[in-house]
Protein backbone atom coordinates (compact mmCIF):
# COMPACT_ATOMS: atom_id res chain seq x y z
CA UNK A 1 0.00 0.00 0.00
CA UNK A 2 1.36 3.43 -1.00
CA UNK A 3 0.88 6.21 1.39
CA UNK A 4 0.62 9.34 -1.12
CA UNK A 5 1.02 12.80 0.04
CA UNK A 6 0.93 16.64 -1.51
CA UNK A 7 0.90 20.06 -0.73
CA UNK A 8 -1.68 21.74 -3.26
CA UNK A 9 -1.65 25.68 -4.09
CA UNK A 10 -3.86 27.40 -6.47
CA UNK A 11 -3.12 31.21 -7.46
CA UNK A 12 -6.45 32.93 -8.85
CA UNK A 13 -5.23 35.51 -11.35
CA UNK A 14 -7.48 37.95 -13.49
CA UNK A 15 -6.77 38.44 -16.63
CA UNK A 16 -4.34 40.50 -17.09
CA UNK A 17 -4.17 41.84 -13.56
CA UNK A 18 -4.33 44.90 -11.62
CA UNK A 19 -2.28 47.80 -12.88
CA UNK A 20 0.90 49.12 -10.95
CA UNK A 21 -1.77 52.38 -10.57
CA UNK A 22 -3.77 50.28 -8.49
CA UNK A 23 -1.48 49.78 -5.93
CA UNK A 24 -0.73 53.71 -5.29
CA UNK A 25 -1.85 53.05 -1.48
CA UNK A 26 1.28 50.41 -1.29
CA UNK A 27 4.61 49.69 0.20
CA UNK A 28 7.25 49.02 -1.77
CA UNK A 29 9.70 47.41 0.23
CA UNK A 30 13.20 45.67 -0.79
CA UNK A 31 15.01 43.26 1.61
CA UNK A 32 17.76 41.19 0.99
CA UNK A 33 16.95 37.86 2.34
CA UNK A 34 18.80 35.49 4.07
CA UNK A 35 19.09 32.78 0.91
CA UNK A 36 21.02 35.65 -1.27
CA UNK A 37 18.46 37.27 -2.99
CA UNK A 38 17.07 40.91 -2.93
CA UNK A 39 13.34 40.84 -2.66
CA UNK A 40 10.91 43.46 -4.01
CA UNK A 41 7.48 43.41 -2.40
CA UNK A 42 4.37 45.32 -3.89
CA UNK A 43 2.64 45.38 -0.21
CA UNK A 44 -0.95 46.23 -1.30
CA UNK A 45 -2.71 48.53 0.71
CA UNK A 46 -6.24 47.40 -0.27
CA UNK A 47 -8.54 44.97 1.13
CA UNK A 48 -9.17 43.42 -2.30
CA UNK A 49 -6.26 41.66 -2.48
CA UNK A 50 -4.89 42.62 -6.02
CA UNK A 51 -3.37 40.69 -8.59
CA UNK A 52 -0.19 42.53 -10.52
CA UNK A 53 0.06 42.30 -14.08
CA UNK A 54 2.93 39.89 -14.93
CA UNK A 55 3.81 41.93 -17.67
CA UNK A 56 4.89 44.66 -15.53
CA UNK A 57 8.74 44.74 -15.56
CA UNK A 58 10.88 45.92 -12.64
CA UNK A 59 14.49 46.73 -12.30
CA UNK A 60 17.02 47.77 -9.86
CA UNK A 61 20.16 49.31 -11.15
CA UNK A 62 19.01 49.06 -14.71
CA UNK A 63 19.04 44.86 -14.22
CA UNK A 64 15.58 43.07 -14.66
CA UNK A 65 14.35 41.30 -11.70
CA UNK A 66 12.11 37.90 -12.03
CA UNK A 67 8.30 37.92 -10.97
CA UNK A 68 8.47 35.73 -8.40
CA UNK A 69 4.54 35.95 -7.76
CA UNK A 70 2.38 38.44 -9.13
CA UNK A 71 0.27 38.16 -5.96
CA UNK A 72 -3.71 37.90 -5.47
CA UNK A 73 -5.67 35.16 -3.22
CA UNK A 74 -3.66 31.98 -2.59
CA UNK A 75 -5.40 28.41 -1.21
CA UNK A 76 -2.76 26.61 0.56
CA UNK A 77 -3.37 23.25 2.65
CA UNK A 78 -4.53 25.55 5.47
CA UNK A 79 -6.23 27.66 3.51
CA UNK A 80 -7.03 30.76 1.49
CA UNK A 81 -4.40 33.72 1.71
CA UNK A 82 -3.53 36.88 0.21
CA UNK A 83 -0.02 37.31 -0.75
CA UNK A 84 1.88 40.27 -2.08
CA UNK A 85 3.68 40.88 -5.51
CA UNK A 86 7.35 40.03 -5.31
CA UNK A 87 10.10 40.14 -7.74
CA UNK A 88 14.11 38.35 -6.49
CA UNK A 89 16.98 39.25 -8.17
CA UNK A 90 20.80 37.57 -7.16
CA UNK A 91 22.24 39.59 -4.42
CA UNK A 92 25.87 38.53 -6.23
CA UNK A 93 24.44 40.68 -9.35
CA UNK A 94 24.32 44.15 -8.10
CA UNK A 95 27.46 45.88 -8.15
CA UNK A 96 26.44 49.41 -7.26
CA UNK A 97 25.92 50.21 -3.29
CA UNK A 98 22.94 52.41 -4.19
CA UNK A 99 19.69 51.15 -5.22
CA UNK A 100 18.00 52.98 -7.90
CA UNK A 101 14.40 50.57 -8.26
CA UNK A 102 11.87 50.99 -11.13
CA UNK A 103 8.16 49.34 -12.06
CA UNK A 104 6.66 50.09 -14.87
CA UNK A 105 3.87 48.82 -16.70
CA UNK A 106 3.30 51.01 -19.89
CA UNK A 107 1.02 53.33 -18.01
CA UNK A 108 2.36 53.70 -14.63
CA UNK A 109 5.80 53.96 -13.10
CA UNK A 110 6.87 53.55 -9.33
CA UNK A 111 10.33 54.60 -8.14
CA UNK A 112 12.75 54.17 -4.88
CA UNK A 113 16.11 55.53 -4.38
CA UNK A 114 17.92 54.45 -1.30
CA UNK A 115 21.68 55.28 0.02
CA UNK A 116 23.86 52.75 0.88
CA UNK A 117 21.02 49.92 0.11
CA UNK A 118 23.86 46.91 -0.46
CA UNK A 119 26.95 47.70 1.25
CA UNK A 120 28.31 45.26 3.50
CA UNK A 121 26.71 45.18 7.42
CA UNK A 122 29.08 43.52 9.33
CA UNK A 123 29.35 44.59 13.44
CA UNK A 124 32.96 44.57 14.23
CA UNK A 125 33.83 43.79 17.99
CA UNK A 126 35.79 47.11 19.93
CA UNK A 127 35.21 46.12 23.24
CA UNK A 128 35.30 41.82 24.16
CA UNK A 129 34.37 43.13 27.39
CA UNK A 130 31.18 43.91 29.77
CA UNK A 131 29.91 46.21 28.88
CA UNK A 132 30.27 44.72 25.00
CA UNK A 133 31.13 47.11 22.29
CA UNK A 134 30.48 46.62 18.75
CA UNK A 135 30.86 49.26 16.00
CA UNK A 136 27.82 49.57 13.43
CA UNK A 137 29.16 50.50 9.58
CA UNK A 138 27.58 52.33 8.18
CA UNK A 139 26.21 54.62 10.44
CA UNK A 140 23.82 56.20 7.90
CA UNK A 141 21.45 53.46 8.54
CA UNK A 142 18.28 53.92 10.35
CA UNK A 143 16.06 52.70 12.62
CA UNK A 144 18.48 50.33 14.08
CA UNK A 145 17.82 47.49 16.85
CA UNK A 146 20.05 44.47 17.78
CA UNK A 147 19.97 41.58 19.63
CA UNK A 148 22.93 39.34 21.12
CA UNK A 149 23.50 35.21 21.82
CA UNK A 150 25.92 34.09 23.92
CA UNK A 151 26.88 30.33 23.75
CA UNK A 152 29.39 29.49 27.04
CA UNK A 153 29.78 26.10 24.93
CA UNK A 154 28.82 23.68 28.34
CA UNK A 155 25.42 24.41 27.51
CA UNK A 156 24.87 27.81 29.48
CA UNK A 157 23.07 30.31 26.69
CA UNK A 158 22.43 33.94 27.32
CA UNK A 159 20.92 36.65 24.85
CA UNK A 160 19.14 40.05 25.34
CA UNK A 161 18.33 43.00 23.53
CA UNK A 162 21.46 45.58 23.13
CA UNK A 163 21.18 49.23 22.78
CA UNK A 164 22.48 51.57 19.88
CA UNK A 165 24.11 54.85 20.88
CA UNK A 166 25.34 56.54 17.63
CA UNK A 167 26.97 53.85 15.94
CA UNK A 168 27.63 51.74 18.66
CA UNK A 169 26.08 48.57 19.79
CA UNK A 170 26.30 47.95 23.71
CA UNK A 171 25.23 44.93 25.93
CA UNK A 172 26.35 43.86 29.40
CA UNK A 173 26.02 40.38 30.50
CA UNK A 174 24.44 39.32 34.21
CA UNK A 175 26.40 39.58 37.04
CA UNK A 176 29.13 36.85 37.59
CA UNK A 177 28.94 35.38 33.82
CA UNK A 178 31.91 35.54 32.60
CA UNK A 179 32.56 36.48 28.86
CA UNK A 180 33.47 33.64 27.14
CA UNK A 181 32.29 31.44 24.44
CA UNK A 182 30.59 31.82 21.14
CA UNK A 183 29.14 35.62 20.90
CA UNK A 184 26.71 36.82 17.91
CA UNK A 185 25.21 40.13 17.54
CA UNK A 186 22.34 40.43 15.04
CA UNK A 187 20.90 43.74 14.12
CA UNK A 188 17.38 45.27 11.48
CA UNK A 189 17.87 48.85 10.11
CA UNK A 190 16.45 50.57 7.41
CA UNK A 191 18.47 51.83 4.69
CA UNK A 192 17.97 55.76 3.83
CA UNK A 193 15.01 56.36 1.45
CA UNK A 194 16.17 59.41 -0.66
CA UNK A 195 13.18 59.45 -3.18
CA UNK A 196 9.73 57.69 -3.54
CA UNK A 197 7.28 57.78 -6.33
CA UNK A 198 4.12 56.05 -7.27
CA UNK A 199 3.49 54.03 -3.82
CA UNK A 200 2.40 55.57 -0.42
CA UNK A 201 5.76 54.52 1.28
CA UNK A 202 9.22 52.97 0.56
CA UNK A 203 11.27 51.05 2.96
CA UNK A 204 15.07 49.44 2.28
CA UNK A 205 15.33 46.75 5.28
CA UNK A 206 18.59 46.13 5.93
CA UNK A 207 20.73 43.45 8.35
CA UNK A 208 23.86 43.08 10.07
CA UNK A 209 25.82 40.69 12.28
CA UNK A 210 28.74 39.85 13.46
CA UNK A 211 28.99 36.80 12.75
CA UNK A 212 30.50 33.82 15.20
CA UNK A 213 32.99 35.28 17.03
CA UNK A 214 35.05 32.88 19.47
CA UNK A 215 35.84 35.62 22.94
CA UNK A 216 38.42 33.08 24.28
CA UNK A 217 40.30 34.15 20.89
CA UNK A 218 39.93 38.12 20.99
CA UNK A 219 40.42 39.05 24.61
Amino acid sequence: MRNHSFFLVFLLTSCGGASLADFANSELSLQLASDGFVRLTLSDGSPDCRTLDPHTRATINGLALALDTPGGQVLTATGWSCTAPRFSIPFADLADPDAHVVLDDGGTRIALEATNAFVPRDLGLVQPSSPFTLRWQPDSDQDRSATWKLDDGEGGLLFGEARIEDDLVLFELPEGRDATGTLRVDGQALAPVTACSGVLRCVVRVSATSGELRLSAVR
